[in-house]
């Protein structure tokens, strides 16, 4: 009996359930659903198969071992957390302040995850300006954690991207190639209060972080030159 009650029950485990509706995973010690609950990705690690590959200009990429529908779970954002105010957190945005790789994401608060050394298969995914993945955060047994999930169907064979402008945290000004028809032509955000137009100018006066080429520039962003990206 009790077994027909869980599987009554697993009917509404998809898009009825209030926890998943919320971007809260179930814990199988009170969800209804017991051992059927499939609200459970991230602690069953019901990640997709993928696997890492050599880029051309991007250095590794991540693509799908195999097809991946619209919103599915793909697998956890995971590494090393820290609060960027404590002294771990400055050490860490000073070593960090000249990198040519973003791998920082900002969970909440002044949390911040960097798989730069311990990490999961996910921090090979690059950016792309029309992503066929987004990053989401979800309240896991009280944890903060994040995801990342399928916002297109995406092909065996396919690159595995998300957006570094909403997703990472202070993302470097780099030349971009993503090769999208919506390739905005850089990675990082345009401060809100400089217009496209002078922002695009300013684009060629920024000092390339690397070589220090324009290094007498005022604009202190850091960007990539072409020889050096």
């Amino acid at each position: 009996v009790e077994r027909t009650q869980q599987d009554q029950a697993a009917l509404y485990c998809e898009d009825k359930c209030i926890n998943r509706c919320s971007a809260i995973e179930c814990s199988k010690v009170i969800c209804p659903c017991g051992e059927l609950c499939r609200n459970r990705r991230f602690q069953l690690q019901q990640d997709a198969l993928v696997y890492p590959f050599k880029t051309p200009h991007k250095g590794w990429g991540l693509a799908a071992g195999e097809c991946i529908s619209k919103g599915t779970y793909v697998m956890q954002y995971v590494g090393e957390v820290f609060d960027i105010d404590t002294k771990m957190g400055n050490e860490r945005l000073a070593k960090y302040k000249d990198s040519t790789c973003t791998y920082l994401m900002k969970t909440h608060k002044n949390l911040v995850i960097d798989p730069s050394t311990k990490g999961s298969l996910a921090r090979f995914i690059n950016h792309s300006c029309d992503p066929n993945c987004v990053t989401r955060k979800w309240n896991v047994l009280g944890e903060i954690c994040v995801g990342i999930f399928a916002v297109k169907d995406i092909k065996e064979g396919d690159e595995l991207s998300f957006d570094y402008r909403f997703d990472c945290y202070k993302t470097p000004i780099t030349k971009c190639f993503c090769g999208s028809e919506k390739c905005r032509g850089y990675l990082g955000v345009r401060p809100a209060t400089m217009s496209p137009e002078k922002w695009e100018k300013n684009l060629d006066m920024m000092p390339c972080v690397v070589c220090k080429i324009d290094k007498d520039a005022q604009n202190n962003q850091m960007l990539l030159c072409d020889d050096c990206n």
